[in-house]
């Protein structure tokens, strides 16, 4: 999963800081504890359900 940090007092592995605003790919489905509330998903690793899309301009709907 990736998220991106979003708060001051992040440290890597090594004890360095990580700056908000970088993105860092995590393990797992869920937010490790050590990131609760300092970051946001940006991609969760999971498929997406099927598209939404928009009919054509113009186009008539069908009657089922």
């Amino acid at each position: 999963m990736k998220v991106k940090i979003t708060t001051r007092g992040v440290y890597d592995a090594k004890g360095k800081a990580i700056e908000p605003g970088t993105t860092i790919t995590v393990k797992g489905d869920a937010v490790p504890a050590w990131l609760v509330n300092k970051c946001e998903i940006i991609a969760d690793g999971r498929k997406a359900d099927a598209a939404v899309t928009n009919p054509a301009s113009g186009a008539a709907q069908q009657d089922t």
